[in-house]
């Protein structure tokens, strides 16, 4: 395995990092789940798929289906299903949903973890509002997608 490691690493350290600013601009509380929605540019979109690309043989297919994918409607349901079939991941390719995850609580309710991320954004300092891309990060999936 940790030769699978460093061969995908050494694959991450050959793509195209120099890609354009994107805003990190809404809140989302979605289920357990609270995120920073990432505008998707053309240039992440393409990183986003680029990464997919060189890292497919490491995929770990027929990965079990977040719950919340069958609350969505055909035909986006049947597709990201395939994704996480193939993928690993309900949200790659035209799928992709860029965020930043930053809270996740089965316990806390959807308001708490709402009051939550609106005291992060109402930080003066400017972490998590816009930027470029300077590292991409190798971690291992657990439960629920955390890393």
């Amino acid at each position: 395995m940790h030769d699978s490691i460093n061969t995908l690493v050494d694959g991450l350290y050959k793509l195209d990092l120099n890609h354009q600013l994107v805003d990190i601009n809404d809140t989302m509380v979605s289920g357990a789940y609270a995120t920073y929605s990432v505008q998707n540019t053309r240039s992440l979109q393409q990183l986003s798929d680029e990464i997919v690309r060189n890292c497919s043989q490491y995929i770990v297919a027929n990965q079990t289906v977040p719950n919340w994918v069958y609350d969505l409607p055909e035909p986006q349901r049947t597709k990201k299903i395939n994704y996480v079939h193939k993928y690993g991941s309900p949200n790659v390719l035209d799928e992709f949903e860029p965020h930043l995850t930053v809270g996740y609580d089965e316990e806390a309710s959807e308001e708490d973890r709402r009051i939550i991320l609106e005291k992060i954004l109402s930080d003066d300092s400017d972490s998590c509002r816009e930027d470029s891309v300077w590292e991409i990060g190798v971690g291992v999936v657990g439960e629920m997608g955390t890393v």
